[in-house]
Protein backbone atom coordinates (compact mmCIF):
# COMPACT_ATOMS: atom_id res chain seq x y z
CA UNK A 1 0.00 0.00 0.00
CA UNK A 2 1.53 3.27 -1.04
CA UNK A 3 1.32 6.70 0.53
CA UNK A 4 1.36 9.85 -1.50
CA UNK A 5 2.36 12.88 0.54
CA UNK A 6 1.74 16.33 -0.87
CA UNK A 7 1.38 19.94 0.12
CA UNK A 8 -1.12 22.43 -1.17
CA UNK A 9 0.87 23.41 -4.23
CA UNK A 10 1.31 19.89 -5.64
CA UNK A 11 -0.79 17.54 -7.79
CA UNK A 12 -1.33 13.94 -6.70
CA UNK A 13 -1.41 11.04 -9.14
CA UNK A 14 -2.70 7.50 -8.63
CA UNK A 15 -2.61 4.72 -11.22
CA UNK A 16 -4.31 1.40 -11.93
CA UNK A 17 -7.35 1.67 -9.69
CA UNK A 18 -10.68 0.01 -10.45
CA UNK A 19 -13.90 -1.13 -8.77
CA UNK A 20 -14.43 -3.99 -6.36
CA UNK A 21 -17.21 -6.58 -6.33
CA UNK A 22 -19.58 -6.02 -3.37
CA UNK A 23 -19.20 -8.65 -0.66
CA UNK A 24 -22.85 -8.73 0.43
CA UNK A 25 -24.21 -11.36 -1.94
CA UNK A 26 -27.84 -12.47 -1.95
CA UNK A 27 -28.25 -16.16 -2.73
CA UNK A 28 -31.28 -18.16 -3.79
CA UNK A 29 -31.78 -21.83 -4.49
CA UNK A 30 -34.20 -23.46 -6.87
CA UNK A 31 -37.81 -22.49 -6.25
CA UNK A 32 -38.93 -24.44 -3.21
CA UNK A 33 -42.35 -25.34 -1.92
CA UNK A 34 -42.08 -23.03 1.06
CA UNK A 35 -42.20 -19.99 -1.24
CA UNK A 36 -45.51 -18.35 -0.50
CA UNK A 37 -47.04 -16.99 -3.69
CA UNK A 38 -50.59 -16.63 -4.96
CA UNK A 39 -51.97 -18.81 -7.71
CA UNK A 40 -50.97 -17.39 -11.06
CA UNK A 41 -53.61 -16.50 -13.68
CA UNK A 42 -54.97 -19.28 -15.86
CA UNK A 43 -56.07 -19.32 -19.50
CA UNK A 44 -58.58 -21.95 -20.64
CA UNK A 45 -58.61 -22.45 -24.43
CA UNK A 46 -61.33 -24.24 -26.37
CA UNK A 47 -60.25 -25.28 -29.85
CA UNK A 48 -57.62 -27.21 -31.78
CA UNK A 49 -54.10 -25.78 -31.92
CA UNK A 50 -51.73 -28.70 -31.35
CA UNK A 51 -51.55 -29.55 -35.05
CA UNK A 52 -50.36 -26.07 -36.09
CA UNK A 53 -47.19 -26.41 -38.18
CA UNK A 54 -46.31 -22.94 -39.54
CA UNK A 55 -46.70 -19.31 -38.50
CA UNK A 56 -49.07 -18.74 -41.42
CA UNK A 57 -51.77 -20.99 -39.98
CA UNK A 58 -54.30 -19.23 -37.74
CA UNK A 59 -56.97 -20.86 -35.56
CA UNK A 60 -60.06 -19.44 -33.90
CA UNK A 61 -60.46 -20.33 -30.23
CA UNK A 62 -62.65 -19.47 -27.27
CA UNK A 63 -60.82 -18.21 -24.20
CA UNK A 64 -61.58 -17.98 -20.50
CA UNK A 65 -59.14 -16.04 -18.32
CA UNK A 66 -59.36 -16.58 -14.55
CA UNK A 67 -57.55 -14.95 -11.63
CA UNK A 68 -58.37 -14.91 -7.93
CA UNK A 69 -60.58 -11.86 -8.41
CA UNK A 70 -61.78 -11.82 -12.02
CA UNK A 71 -62.96 -13.87 -14.98
CA UNK A 72 -62.92 -12.79 -18.63
CA UNK A 73 -64.68 -14.68 -21.41
CA UNK A 74 -63.42 -13.73 -24.83
CA UNK A 75 -62.61 -15.00 -28.32
CA UNK A 76 -59.19 -15.07 -29.97
CA UNK A 77 -57.15 -15.94 -33.02
CA UNK A 78 -53.97 -17.82 -32.29
CA UNK A 79 -50.90 -18.79 -34.30
CA UNK A 80 -47.38 -20.10 -33.75
CA UNK A 81 -44.63 -17.63 -32.85
CA UNK A 82 -40.85 -17.81 -33.16
CA UNK A 83 -38.27 -19.21 -35.57
CA UNK A 84 -35.90 -21.84 -34.17
CA UNK A 85 -38.44 -22.52 -31.39
CA UNK A 86 -40.89 -23.93 -33.95
CA UNK A 87 -38.99 -27.23 -33.77
CA UNK A 88 -39.57 -27.63 -30.03
CA UNK A 89 -42.32 -29.84 -28.61
CA UNK A 90 -43.86 -27.02 -26.59
CA UNK A 91 -44.77 -24.09 -28.84
CA UNK A 92 -44.84 -20.31 -28.52
CA UNK A 93 -48.01 -18.52 -29.63
CA UNK A 94 -49.20 -15.10 -30.71
CA UNK A 95 -52.77 -14.45 -29.58
CA UNK A 96 -55.14 -11.66 -30.67
CA UNK A 97 -58.43 -11.09 -28.86
CA UNK A 98 -61.83 -10.36 -30.45
CA UNK A 99 -65.20 -9.22 -29.17
CA UNK A 100 -67.25 -12.23 -30.35
CA UNK A 101 -67.20 -15.37 -32.45
CA UNK A 102 -67.44 -13.40 -35.69
CA UNK A 103 -63.74 -12.56 -35.15
CA UNK A 104 -64.17 -9.20 -36.87
CA UNK A 105 -63.65 -6.59 -34.15
CA UNK A 106 -60.55 -6.79 -31.99
CA UNK A 107 -60.99 -6.44 -28.24
CA UNK A 108 -58.49 -4.71 -25.95
CA UNK A 109 -57.91 -6.52 -22.66
CA UNK A 110 -56.21 -5.14 -19.56
CA UNK A 111 -54.66 -7.98 -17.57
CA UNK A 112 -53.60 -5.59 -14.79
CA UNK A 113 -49.88 -6.08 -15.36
CA UNK A 114 -49.25 -2.37 -15.87
CA UNK A 115 -49.35 -2.46 -19.67
CA UNK A 116 -52.80 -1.01 -20.21
CA UNK A 117 -55.43 -2.48 -22.55
CA UNK A 118 -54.19 -4.22 -25.69
CA UNK A 119 -55.55 -6.89 -28.03
CA UNK A 120 -52.34 -8.67 -29.05
CA UNK A 121 -50.00 -10.64 -26.79
CA UNK A 122 -47.35 -13.33 -26.97
CA UNK A 123 -47.40 -16.60 -25.02
CA UNK A 124 -43.85 -17.83 -24.45
CA UNK A 125 -43.20 -21.49 -23.70
CA UNK A 126 -39.64 -20.83 -22.44
CA UNK A 127 -38.67 -24.29 -23.67
CA UNK A 128 -34.90 -23.94 -23.23
CA UNK A 129 -35.14 -22.47 -19.72
CA UNK A 130 -36.79 -24.52 -17.00
CA UNK A 131 -36.69 -21.55 -14.62
CA UNK A 132 -38.89 -19.60 -17.09
CA UNK A 133 -37.02 -16.54 -15.82
CA UNK A 134 -34.14 -15.67 -18.14
CA UNK A 135 -36.11 -13.96 -20.91
CA UNK A 136 -38.24 -11.76 -18.62
CA UNK A 137 -35.60 -11.03 -15.98
CA UNK A 138 -32.98 -10.05 -18.56
CA UNK A 139 -35.54 -7.79 -20.24
CA UNK A 140 -36.38 -6.23 -16.88
CA UNK A 141 -32.71 -5.51 -16.20
CA UNK A 142 -32.34 -4.07 -19.71
CA UNK A 143 -35.42 -1.88 -19.18
CA UNK A 144 -33.96 -0.53 -15.93
CA UNK A 145 -30.71 0.26 -17.73
CA UNK A 146 -32.56 2.00 -20.55
CA UNK A 147 -34.68 3.95 -18.10
CA UNK A 148 -31.61 5.19 -16.22
CA UNK A 149 -30.56 7.04 -19.39
CA UNK A 150 -34.11 7.96 -20.50
CA UNK A 151 -33.91 5.69 -23.54
CA UNK A 152 -37.31 4.85 -25.04
CA UNK A 153 -38.95 6.04 -21.84
CA UNK A 154 -42.13 6.85 -23.78
CA UNK A 155 -42.78 3.10 -24.25
CA UNK A 156 -44.38 0.60 -21.83
CA UNK A 157 -41.08 -1.06 -20.87
CA UNK A 158 -38.30 1.06 -22.40
CA UNK A 159 -38.37 -0.83 -25.67
CA UNK A 160 -38.05 -4.30 -24.13
CA UNK A 161 -40.66 -6.97 -23.59
CA UNK A 162 -42.28 -7.58 -20.24
CA UNK A 163 -44.13 -10.65 -19.09
CA UNK A 164 -45.87 -12.47 -16.29
CA UNK A 165 -46.21 -16.23 -15.61
CA UNK A 166 -49.53 -17.88 -16.47
CA UNK A 167 -50.88 -21.40 -16.82
CA UNK A 168 -52.62 -22.53 -20.02
CA UNK A 169 -55.21 -25.28 -20.28
CA UNK A 170 -56.35 -26.61 -23.65
CA UNK A 171 -59.77 -28.28 -23.70
CA UNK A 172 -59.51 -28.64 -19.91
CA UNK A 173 -56.10 -30.34 -20.02
CA UNK A 174 -52.97 -28.65 -18.72
CA UNK A 175 -50.90 -27.42 -21.66
CA UNK A 176 -48.09 -25.78 -19.76
CA UNK A 177 -46.55 -22.97 -17.77
CA UNK A 178 -46.06 -19.92 -19.99
CA UNK A 179 -45.34 -16.22 -19.71
CA UNK A 180 -47.80 -13.72 -21.15
CA UNK A 181 -45.56 -11.18 -22.86
CA UNK A 182 -45.73 -7.84 -24.61
CA UNK A 183 -45.39 -8.80 -28.30
CA UNK A 184 -42.92 -7.54 -30.87
CA UNK A 185 -45.52 -5.05 -32.04
CA UNK A 186 -46.20 -1.34 -32.40
CA UNK A 187 -47.37 -0.97 -28.80
CA UNK A 188 -44.04 -2.32 -27.53
CA UNK A 189 -42.57 0.93 -28.91
CA UNK A 190 -45.62 3.21 -28.60
CA UNK A 191 -45.79 3.62 -32.36
CA UNK A 192 -48.36 4.54 -34.96
CA UNK A 193 -48.30 1.97 -37.75
CA UNK A 194 -49.80 4.54 -40.13
CA UNK A 195 -46.71 6.74 -39.79
CA UNK A 196 -44.22 5.59 -42.47
CA UNK A 197 -41.28 6.72 -40.31
CA UNK A 198 -42.34 4.52 -37.39
CA UNK A 199 -40.39 1.37 -38.19
CA UNK A 200 -39.28 -1.67 -36.20
CA UNK A 201 -36.98 -4.19 -37.88
CA UNK A 202 -35.91 -7.53 -36.43
CA UNK A 203 -32.73 -9.35 -37.44
CA UNK A 204 -34.13 -12.62 -38.76
CA UNK A 205 -30.89 -14.58 -38.82
CA UNK A 206 -27.12 -14.30 -38.82
CA UNK A 207 -25.99 -13.21 -42.26
CA UNK A 208 -24.02 -10.52 -44.03
CA UNK A 209 -27.00 -8.18 -44.02
CA UNK A 210 -27.53 -8.31 -40.25
CA UNK A 211 -23.79 -8.24 -39.54
CA UNK A 212 -23.46 -5.06 -41.63
CA UNK A 213 -21.04 -6.78 -43.99
CA UNK A 214 -23.14 -6.31 -47.13
CA UNK A 215 -26.15 -4.34 -48.30
CA UNK A 216 -29.21 -5.62 -46.39
CA UNK A 217 -32.58 -6.83 -47.61
CA UNK A 218 -35.98 -7.04 -45.96
CA UNK A 219 -35.47 -10.77 -45.77
CA UNK A 220 -32.43 -10.22 -43.57
CA UNK A 221 -34.42 -7.78 -41.46
CA UNK A 222 -38.09 -8.62 -40.91
CA UNK A 223 -40.50 -5.68 -40.73
CA UNK A 224 -42.33 -5.84 -37.39
CA UNK A 225 -43.81 -2.33 -37.57
CA UNK A 226 -44.11 -0.40 -40.84
CA UNK A 227 -44.50 -1.46 -44.43
CA UNK A 228 -42.35 -3.94 -46.31
CA UNK A 229 -41.67 -1.53 -49.16
CA UNK A 230 -38.94 0.46 -50.90
CA UNK A 231 -39.24 3.36 -48.45
CA UNK A 232 -38.50 1.13 -45.45
CA UNK A 233 -35.65 -0.54 -47.31
CA UNK A 234 -34.22 2.85 -48.25
CA UNK A 235 -34.05 3.86 -44.59
CA UNK A 236 -32.37 0.59 -43.66
CA UNK A 237 -29.83 0.84 -46.49
CA UNK A 238 -28.96 4.42 -45.43
CA UNK A 239 -28.08 3.09 -41.98
CA UNK A 240 -26.15 0.12 -43.31
CA UNK A 241 -24.19 2.27 -45.78
CA UNK A 242 -23.04 4.47 -42.92
CA UNK A 243 -21.82 1.50 -40.88
CA UNK A 244 -20.14 -0.20 -43.83
CA UNK A 245 -18.71 2.70 -45.82
CA UNK A 246 -17.95 5.64 -43.52
CA UNK A 247 -14.37 6.45 -42.60
CA UNK A 248 -13.32 6.01 -38.97
CA UNK A 249 -13.54 9.76 -38.45
CA UNK A 250 -16.98 9.97 -40.07
CA UNK A 251 -18.22 7.01 -38.04
CA UNK A 252 -17.20 8.61 -34.75
CA UNK A 253 -18.26 12.17 -35.54
CA UNK A 254 -21.59 11.34 -37.18
CA UNK A 255 -22.69 8.28 -35.20
CA UNK A 256 -25.51 10.14 -33.44
CA UNK A 257 -26.99 11.15 -36.80
CA UNK A 258 -27.75 7.48 -37.39
CA UNK A 259 -28.01 5.75 -34.00
CA UNK A 260 -29.21 6.72 -30.57
CA UNK A 261 -25.87 6.67 -28.75
CA UNK A 262 -27.16 5.71 -25.30
CA UNK A 263 -29.16 2.78 -26.65
CA UNK A 264 -26.08 1.42 -28.42
CA UNK A 265 -23.90 1.80 -25.31
CA UNK A 266 -26.49 -0.07 -23.26
CA UNK A 267 -26.89 -2.77 -25.90
CA UNK A 268 -23.15 -3.37 -26.15
CA UNK A 269 -22.63 -3.62 -22.38
CA UNK A 270 -25.61 -5.91 -21.79
CA UNK A 271 -24.69 -8.25 -24.64
CA UNK A 272 -21.19 -8.69 -23.19
CA UNK A 273 -21.97 -9.02 -19.50
CA UNK A 274 -24.95 -11.39 -19.93
CA UNK A 275 -23.27 -13.28 -22.79
CA UNK A 276 -26.21 -12.68 -25.14
CA UNK A 277 -24.80 -14.65 -28.06
CA UNK A 278 -28.17 -14.75 -29.78
CA UNK A 279 -28.35 -10.95 -30.01
CA UNK A 280 -25.34 -10.02 -32.14
CA UNK A 281 -26.49 -10.91 -35.64
CA UNK A 282 -29.94 -12.27 -34.76
CA UNK A 283 -32.85 -10.89 -32.74
CA UNK A 284 -31.51 -7.32 -32.65
CA UNK A 285 -34.37 -4.84 -32.96
CA UNK A 286 -33.76 -1.62 -34.88
CA UNK A 287 -36.34 1.06 -34.15
CA UNK A 288 -36.83 4.53 -35.59
CA UNK A 289 -39.43 7.26 -35.17
CA UNK A 290 -38.13 9.59 -37.90
CA UNK A 291 -36.58 7.17 -40.39
CA UNK A 292 -33.08 8.47 -39.64
CA UNK A 293 -32.00 7.84 -36.05
CA UNK A 294 -32.28 4.22 -34.94
CA UNK A 295 -32.49 2.73 -31.46
CA UNK A 296 -31.03 -0.72 -30.76
CA UNK A 297 -33.19 -2.86 -28.50
CA UNK A 298 -32.86 -6.36 -27.07
CA UNK A 299 -35.35 -9.15 -27.79
CA UNK A 300 -35.53 -12.92 -27.20
CA UNK A 301 -33.25 -13.18 -24.19
CA UNK A 302 -33.58 -16.77 -22.99
CA UNK A 303 -30.12 -17.59 -24.40
CA UNK A 304 -28.39 -15.68 -21.65
CA UNK A 305 -26.21 -15.92 -18.56
CA UNK A 306 -24.08 -18.74 -19.94
CA UNK A 307 -26.63 -21.04 -21.56
CA UNK A 308 -26.45 -22.41 -25.10
CA UNK A 309 -29.20 -21.57 -27.61
CA UNK A 310 -30.90 -24.97 -27.18
CA UNK A 311 -30.66 -25.02 -23.38
CA UNK A 312 -28.86 -28.38 -23.42
CA UNK A 313 -25.34 -27.21 -22.70
CA UNK A 314 -23.40 -24.27 -21.33
CA UNK A 315 -21.25 -21.69 -23.07
CA UNK A 316 -17.66 -20.99 -22.18
CA UNK A 317 -18.21 -18.39 -19.46
CA UNK A 318 -14.90 -16.72 -20.29
CA UNK A 319 -15.59 -16.19 -24.00
CA UNK A 320 -16.07 -12.71 -25.43
CA UNK A 321 -19.51 -12.02 -26.92
CA UNK A 322 -19.32 -8.70 -28.74
CA UNK A 323 -16.57 -9.93 -31.08
CA UNK A 324 -19.07 -12.13 -32.89
CA UNK A 325 -18.45 -10.86 -36.42
CA UNK A 326 -20.67 -7.78 -36.53
CA UNK A 327 -19.08 -4.78 -38.27
CA UNK A 328 -21.33 -2.51 -36.20
CA UNK A 329 -19.97 -3.86 -32.91
CA UNK A 330 -16.41 -3.89 -34.19
CA UNK A 331 -16.49 -0.27 -35.32
CA UNK A 332 -18.40 0.92 -32.25
CA UNK A 333 -15.77 -0.55 -29.93
CA UNK A 334 -12.97 1.00 -31.95
CA UNK A 335 -14.58 4.45 -32.04
CA UNK A 336 -15.87 4.69 -28.46
CA UNK A 337 -13.81 2.48 -26.10
CA UNK A 338 -13.71 4.98 -23.24
CA UNK A 339 -17.43 5.75 -23.47
CA UNK A 340 -18.25 2.02 -23.45
CA UNK A 341 -16.04 1.45 -20.41
CA UNK A 342 -17.60 4.42 -18.60
CA UNK A 343 -21.09 3.07 -19.25
CA UNK A 344 -20.16 -0.40 -18.02
CA UNK A 345 -18.69 0.86 -14.75
CA UNK A 346 -21.56 3.30 -14.18
CA UNK A 347 -23.86 0.27 -14.20
CA UNK A 348 -21.60 -2.32 -12.66
CA UNK A 349 -21.92 -1.18 -9.06
CA UNK A 350 -25.71 -0.72 -9.29
CA UNK A 351 -28.01 -2.31 -11.86
CA UNK A 352 -25.39 -4.79 -13.06
CA UNK A 353 -24.02 -5.78 -9.66
CA UNK A 354 -24.38 -9.43 -8.73
CA UNK A 355 -26.64 -8.44 -5.85
CA UNK A 356 -29.09 -6.70 -8.15
CA UNK A 357 -29.05 -9.37 -10.86
CA UNK A 358 -29.78 -12.11 -8.33
CA UNK A 359 -32.46 -9.97 -6.69
CA UNK A 360 -34.23 -9.66 -10.05
CA UNK A 361 -34.17 -13.43 -10.55
CA UNK A 362 -35.34 -14.00 -6.98
CA UNK A 363 -38.27 -11.61 -7.45
CA UNK A 364 -39.43 -13.44 -10.56
CA UNK A 365 -38.92 -16.91 -9.06
CA UNK A 366 -41.25 -16.06 -6.20
CA UNK A 367 -44.08 -15.36 -8.65
CA UNK A 368 -44.34 -19.01 -9.71
CA UNK A 369 -46.00 -21.42 -7.24
CA UNK A 370 -44.37 -24.79 -6.67
CA UNK A 371 -47.54 -26.55 -7.86
CA UNK A 372 -47.28 -24.79 -11.23
CA UNK A 373 -43.69 -25.99 -11.63
CA UNK A 374 -44.73 -29.51 -10.64
CA UNK A 375 -47.45 -29.55 -13.27
CA UNK A 376 -45.00 -28.24 -15.84
CA UNK A 377 -42.34 -30.84 -15.03
CA UNK A 378 -44.92 -33.60 -15.13
CA UNK A 379 -46.30 -32.48 -18.51
CA UNK A 380 -42.96 -31.65 -20.15
CA UNK A 381 -40.45 -34.10 -18.70
CA UNK A 382 -37.79 -33.38 -21.30
CA UNK A 383 -37.70 -29.60 -20.98
CA UNK A 384 -34.01 -28.57 -20.93
CA UNK A 385 -32.27 -25.73 -19.15
CA UNK A 386 -30.40 -25.03 -15.94
CA UNK A 387 -31.34 -23.93 -12.45
CA UNK A 388 -30.54 -20.79 -10.48
CA UNK A 389 -27.31 -22.25 -9.11
CA UNK A 390 -25.93 -22.09 -12.65
CA UNK A 391 -26.64 -18.35 -12.80
CA UNK A 392 -24.67 -17.84 -9.57
CA UNK A 393 -21.78 -19.86 -10.97
CA UNK A 394 -21.85 -17.90 -14.22
CA UNK A 395 -21.78 -14.52 -12.46
CA UNK A 396 -18.90 -15.58 -10.22
CA UNK A 397 -16.83 -16.29 -13.32
CA UNK A 398 -18.21 -13.69 -15.71
CA UNK A 399 -18.22 -10.50 -13.66
CA UNK A 400 -14.50 -10.46 -12.80
CA UNK A 401 -13.82 -11.19 -16.46
CA UNK A 402 -15.96 -8.35 -17.80
CA UNK A 403 -14.47 -6.03 -15.18
CA UNK A 404 -11.08 -6.79 -16.75
CA UNK A 405 -12.40 -6.55 -20.31
CA UNK A 406 -13.85 -3.10 -19.84
CA UNK A 407 -10.95 -1.81 -17.75
CA UNK A 408 -8.74 -2.68 -20.69
CA UNK A 409 -10.99 -0.62 -22.97
CA UNK A 410 -9.65 2.59 -21.45
CA UNK A 411 -7.12 4.34 -23.64
CA UNK A 412 -5.82 6.60 -20.85
CA UNK A 413 -4.32 5.88 -17.44
CA UNK A 414 -6.38 6.12 -14.27
CA UNK A 415 -4.57 9.22 -13.03
CA UNK A 416 -6.38 11.12 -10.32
CA UNK A 417 -5.52 14.77 -9.77
CA UNK A 418 -6.10 16.89 -6.70
CA UNK A 419 -7.13 20.52 -7.10
CA UNK A 420 -7.54 23.09 -4.36
CA UNK A 421 -9.69 26.09 -3.62
CA UNK A 422 -9.92 28.59 -0.74
CA UNK A 423 -13.22 30.02 0.48
CA UNK A 424 -13.98 33.38 2.12
CA UNK A 425 -13.15 31.96 5.56
CA UNK A 426 -9.73 30.95 4.39
CA UNK A 427 -10.58 27.24 4.53
CA UNK A 428 -8.93 25.06 1.87
CA UNK A 429 -10.87 22.33 0.03
CA UNK A 430 -9.02 19.51 -1.72
CA UNK A 431 -11.06 17.86 -4.48
CA UNK A 432 -10.26 14.81 -6.59
CA UNK A 433 -10.75 15.30 -10.32
CA UNK A 434 -10.24 13.20 -13.47
CA UNK A 435 -11.56 10.18 -11.59
CA UNK A 436 -12.14 7.35 -14.05
CA UNK A 437 -15.45 5.48 -13.81
CA UNK A 438 -13.74 2.26 -12.75
CA UNK A 439 -12.53 3.90 -9.53
CA UNK A 440 -14.70 3.79 -6.44
CA UNK A 441 -14.07 6.42 -3.77
CA UNK A 442 -14.73 5.13 -0.27
CA UNK A 443 -14.88 8.41 1.62
CA UNK A 444 -15.91 11.03 -0.90
CA UNK A 445 -14.10 13.11 -3.48
CA UNK A 446 -13.42 16.27 -1.43
CA UNK A 447 -12.30 17.39 2.02
CA UNK A 448 -12.13 20.84 3.60
CA UNK A 449 -9.16 21.73 5.80
CA UNK A 450 -9.69 24.28 8.57
CA UNK A 451 -6.21 23.92 10.03
CA UNK A 452 -2.87 22.32 9.23
CA UNK A 453 -3.57 18.59 9.11
CA UNK A 454 -3.64 15.46 6.99
CA UNK A 455 -6.45 13.64 5.17
CA UNK A 456 -6.59 10.26 3.46
CA UNK A 457 -8.71 9.61 0.36
CA UNK A 458 -9.38 5.85 0.08
CA UNK A 459 -9.98 3.78 -3.10
CA UNK A 460 -10.78 0.15 -3.73
CA UNK A 461 -11.20 -2.06 -6.82
CA UNK A 462 -13.26 -5.12 -7.70
CA UNK A 463 -10.30 -7.39 -7.01
CA UNK A 464 -10.15 -6.11 -3.42
CA UNK A 465 -7.01 -4.06 -3.91
CA UNK A 466 -6.88 -0.88 -1.85
CA UNK A 467 -5.05 2.37 -2.34
CA UNK A 468 -5.09 5.88 -0.93
CA UNK A 469 -3.84 9.42 -1.36
CA UNK A 470 -2.61 11.28 1.70
CA UNK A 471 -2.99 15.06 1.56
CA UNK A 472 -1.06 17.24 4.01
CA UNK A 473 -1.76 20.95 4.37
CA UNK A 474 0.90 23.11 6.07
CA UNK A 475 -0.01 26.59 4.90
CA UNK A 476 -2.13 27.85 7.81
CA UNK A 477 -0.26 30.32 10.05
CA UNK A 478 -2.46 29.46 12.95
CA UNK A 479 -5.47 27.36 13.79
CA UNK A 480 -8.69 28.74 12.35
CA UNK A 481 -11.41 28.79 14.95
CA UNK A 482 -14.93 27.62 14.24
Amino acid sequence: MKKIMLVVSLIALVSAISFIEPTNVLTIDDVKEELEVNEIPKFYFEGEILDLKTKKEIRDIKVKYITYDKQIDIYAKIKLQGTSSLRYEKKNYTITFYEDDSYENKKDIDFNFGWGSQNKYCLKANWIDKTHARNIVTANIAADVQNKYKVLDMTPHNGTIDGEPVEIYLNNEFLGLYTLNIPKDEWLFNMDSDNPNHIVLSAANCCGGTNFIRKPTLEDWEVEVGEENDYTLEKLVRLSDFVRNSTDEEFKNNFSDYFNFDSMLNYYVLVEIAQLRDNICKNMLLTTYDGNIWYTSLYDLDTSWGTHWDGKELEDYTARTTNGGSILFERFEKAFPNEIADRYFELRSTLLSKDNIIKEFDTFARKIPSQSLERENSKWKDIPGYNYDQIHEFLDVRLPLTDKIFTDFYTYDSNVSVVYSRDDNGYITAKLVNVRKDIILLNGDSYTFKENSKHLFYFINFAGEKDFIEIEINCFNKKIKE
